[in-house]
C-alpha cells in the first residue's frame, strides 16, 4: 500500500494527473526537482486513470485514498519491473567487467556464472526492499537503472571494431541525462564511467579512433551535469540540501563537520547490512549525532583506511579500487558534508552501492576456492571441478534462499502503514518521529489510549522543534478524542507556540473547541485552517456545518456555509454523507429548503446503502424539518461526523 511520503508525493500530487504537468514537480515532496521520476508516476496514473484517477482531491482532505490504494498494485508492478531491468543491467556490467584482462584470470571460464550470481544476490537482497517496495523510492531504483544502463552502454562503446560504438555512446549519454532528471545521486555516474575506463579498459593511446571515441563519450557524459545544474535552479531536494549545507550555521544543530563524522558510523552500518541485513529499519530519525572526533575515532580510522586503500588501488589500476570507488562515490551526495537532518541514514541509499561488496565477495570466494582446489593433495581435473561446482551451487542456493526469505518477511512490514511504524518503534524505541506516526495510525483505528501512550513517549525523546510540536499536536488530538478536551486543548495550543506554521493545528483545535462547545474559537481556527488548505473536504464540511447550525446568530453565515459545502460536495463527488448533510443544513440556513431536502435525501440513500441505521434515523428527522421549512440548530458536531481525519 501507499505509506508515509507516498501520500504527498503520489496521492496528493496533482502534477501526476497530467503527463505534461508532471515535468514540473511541485516543491516540498520527494519528487521535487526530479521530473523523470515524477513523469513515471504520471504514466502510472494515466494507466490506472479509470480507477485511481477517479479520486481527484478527496484524499487531500484526509478521506481515505481508497481509489489510489485499490490500484497501488500497478505502482508496485512498475517498481518491480524497474528492479528486474536494473538487475539485468548489472548482469551485463559484471559479465563484461569480469571478461576484461584484469579480471579474466580470476574468473576463468566462469564469467557468466559469476555475473549471474552477483546480479541474483543483488536482486533478492532484503536491504533493497525500501528502494523497491516503498513506492516513492522509485526515484532511487529508477536512477539506479539509468546509472547501470549508462555504465553498460559506455562499456560497449569501448569496442570500436564496429560502427555501433557511436550508438552506444549516444545511448550512454541519453541514459545519463535521464538519470540526472531522476535523482541527484546520478552526478557521480560520469566519474564512475571514467574510472571504469581507467581501471579496466586496455591502454590504447596509439589508437586514434579509440582515443576519439573515449573523448566523445566522457565529454558527452560530463555535459549532462549542465542538465542537473539547471534542475538545481528549481525548488528541489538537491537544492534544499545544498542550500542548508552551505549555511555557515549549519542546520538544526548540524554542521558539515558533525554530519561528516556521523556519516562514518552510518556508512559502517551500511556495510554491516550488506553481510547481515538485520535489523532493517524504515526510519533512522533518532540516529545519534557524533559529538567529537574522539568519539567517532574508530569509525573515522576505518573510513580513512578504506578511502586511502581505494585511492591507492585506483592509482595502481586495481579492480578493488574501482569497487571501493563505486561504494563510496555513490554515497558521497548523501553521506559526506551536506547535512540531511531529516534523514541521517536511509536503506534505500544502498540500492547501487551494495553491488560492490557483493561482487568483491562472490569473485573473491570463487578465486580462493579455485586456488584451494588446485592445491597438492586435492582431486585433480574434472573431479576437482565437479566438487567445486556442486559446493558452489549448494552455497548459492542456501544464500539466495535465505536472502529471499528475509526479503519476503521484510515486505510484510510494508503491508500496512501501522505495521511499518510499529516495526520501526519496536526496533528503535528512541525514534520520536516513528512513535508519532504510529500513534496517528492508532488514532485512525480509534485506539486513542494507545495513541496517547505513543505521543507521551515521543514528547520525552530527543527531537527537533517541528517534531516536538507534532508530538504535542497529536497528543492533544488523542486526548480530545477521549473526551479530555481541556487537557487536549492545552497541548494543541502548546504545539502552535512551538511551531506557528504547523498546518494541522488549526483544524484539530477547531474540532476540539467545537467539542467543548466554544464555537467562536472553533470557527476562528476552522476558518483559518480552510484558508491554509482550501481543498480539504473535511475542513470545508466541518466549517460549513458550524456556520449553518450554530445557535448564536452572530456566528452563522449561511452564504459562506453554502459556498464551502458546495465545494466539499464537488471535491468528494457527492459520495460523502456528512458533506451532503452540511450542504443540506447550509441550504436551509439561506432558505433554500427544497435544495436542502434534495441533499438530505442523497445523504440518506448513502447511509442506508451502508447499513448505518442510526444515522439514517437522524437524517430522517432533519429531512422532516426541512420539509416543514425549519432551520437546524443542533449539537456542534454533525450527526454523521466521525473523528477528525489524521494526516501525516
Amino acid at each position: 500500500m501507499f505509506v508515509y511520503d507516498d501520500i504527498p508525493a503520489i496521492v496528493r500530487n496533482e502534477t501526476i494527473r497530467s503527463v505534461p504537468a508532471s515535468l514540473v514537480p511541485p516543491p516540498g515532496i520527494t519528487l521535487s526537482g526530479r521530473p523523470i521520476a515524477n513523469l513515471s508516476f504520471a504514466l502510472n496514473y494515466a494507466f490506472t486513470s479509470g480507477g485511481a484517477g477517479d479520486a481527484p482531491s478527496s484524499d487531500q482532505a484526509g478521506y481515505s485514498a481508497t481509489a489510489f490504494q485499490r490500484n497501488v498494485w500497478s505502482y508496485h508492478a512498475v517498481n518491480l519491473a524497474v528492479h528486474l531491468l536494473a538487475s539485468l543491467m548489472l548482469f551485463g556490467v559484471m559479465r563484461r567487467t569480469l571478461d576484461t584482462e584484469r579480471l579474466k584470470p580470476y574468473a576463468g571460464d566462469a564469467v557468466p556464472v559469476l555475473a549471474f550470481t552477483v546480479a541474483l544476490i543483488w536482486l533478492v537482497h532484503p536491504v533493497q526492499t525500501q528502494a523497491v517496495t516503498y513506492v516513492v523510492q522509485r526515484a532511487e531504483s529508477l536512477m539506479g537503472l539509468f546509472y547501470l544502463t549508462t555504465l553498460y552502454c559506455a562499456i560497449r562503446a569501448t569496442d570500436v571494431t564496429t560502427d555501433r560504438w557511436r550508438w552506444w555512446i549516444a545511448a550512454a549519454v541519453a541514459s545519463c541525462a535521464l538519470g540526472m532528471g531522476t535523482k541527484e545521486v546520478m552526478i557521480t555516474a560520469p566519474v564512475i564511467v571514467w574510472l571504469w575506463s581507467w581501471v579496466f579498459a586496455p591502454s590504447t593511446a596509439d589508437d586514434a579512433v579509440v582515443v576519439r571515441a573515449r573523448r566523445i563519450l566522457h565529454s558527452g557524459l560530463a555535459a549532462t551535469w549542465v542538465l542537473l545544474a539547471g534542475l538545481l535552479t528549481f525548488e528541489s531536494q538537491g537544492r534544499l540540501v545544498l542550500s542548508r549545507g552551505l549555511s555557515p550555521a549549519g542546520l538544526e544543530g548540524w554542521t558539515w563537520w558533525s554530519y561528516l563524522l556521523t556519516q562514518t558510523g552510518v556508512i559502517t552500518h551500511y556495510l554491516g547490512l550488506v553481510f547481515w541485513p538485520s535489523p532493517l529499519v524504515f526510519d533512522y530519525y533518532d540516529w545519534p549525532q557524533a559529538q567529537s572526533l574522539t568519539e567517532a575515532a574508530p569509525r573515522v580510522v576505518f573510513m580513512a583506511a578504506m578511502t586511502g586503500l581505494t585511492a591507492v588501488a585506483l592509482l595502481r589500476r586495481n579492480a578493488l579500487g574501482f569497487a571501493g570507488a563505486w561504494f563510496l562515490l555513490i554515497l558521497v551526495p548523501t553521506s559526506s558534508v551536506f547535512p540531511i537532518s531529516t534523514e541521517i541514514a536511509a536503506e534505500h541509499r544502498l540500492y547501487l552501492p551494495i553491488a560492490a561488496p557483493i561482487a568483491v565477495t562472490v569473485v573473491g570466494v570463487f578465486a580462493a576456492a579455485r586456488r584451494f582446489a588446485g592445491r597438492p593433495g586435492m582431486p585433480a581435473g574434472p573431479v576437482s571441478r565437479r566438487i567445486l561446482t556442486v559446493t558452489a551451487t549448494a552455497a548459492l542456493v542456501i544464500v539466495v534462499a535465505g536472502l529471499a526469505a528475509a526479503t519476503r518477511e521484510r515486505n510484510r512490514d510494508y503491508w500496512t502503514d501501522e505495521g511499518l511504524w510499529q516495526d520501526t518503534v519496536s526496533k528503535r524505541p528512541g525514534n520520536a518521529r516513528a512513535r508519532i506516526n504510529y500513534g496517528i495510525d492508532l488514532m485512525s483505528s480509534r485506539r486513542y489510549t494507545e495513541a496517547e501512550q505513543q505521543m507521551r513517549a515521543a514528547i520525552e525523546l530527543p527531537a527537533d522543534l517541528k517534531t516536538r510540536a507534532q508530538a504535542h499536536l497529536q497528543l492533544g488530538s488523542a486526548l480530545s478524542a477521549q473526551g479530555r478536551v481541556d487537557e487536549g486543548v492545552a497541548h494543541l495550543e502548546h504545539a502552535l507556540r512551538l511551531d506557528p506554521a504547523i498546518r494541522e493545528a488549526d483544524a484539530i483545535l477547531g474540532q476540539a473547541y467545537s467539542e467543548r462547545g466554544d464555537l467562536s474559537l472553533a470557527l476562528k481556527h476552522l476558518r483559518r485552517a480552510v484558508d491554509r488548505v482550501p481543498d480539504n473536504p473535511w475542513l470545508l464540511h466541518r466549517t460549513s456545518w458550524l456556520l449553518a447550525t450554530a445557535p448564536d446568530e452572530e456566528l452563522r453565515d449561511g452564504e459562506l456555509a453554502v459556498r464551502l459545502a458546495e465545494r466539499a460536495e464537488r471535491l468528494t463527488a457527492g459520495q460523502e454523507p456528512a458533506v451532503l448533510e452540511s450542504l443540506a443544513a447550509a441550504y436551509a440556513e439561506v432558505g433554500r429548503f427544497e435544495d436542502a431536502g434534495v441533499a438530505a435525501r442523497r445523504a440518506l440513500a448513502l447511509v442506508r446503502a451502508a447499513g448505518q441505521l442510526d444515522s439514517a434515523a437522524t437524517l430522517m428527522q432533519h429531512l422532516t424539518l426541512y420539509e416543514r421549512r425549519v432551520k437546524l440548530r443542533v449539537h456542534p458536531a454533525s450527526p454523521l461526523d466521525g473523528p477528525a481525519p489524521r494526516q501525516k
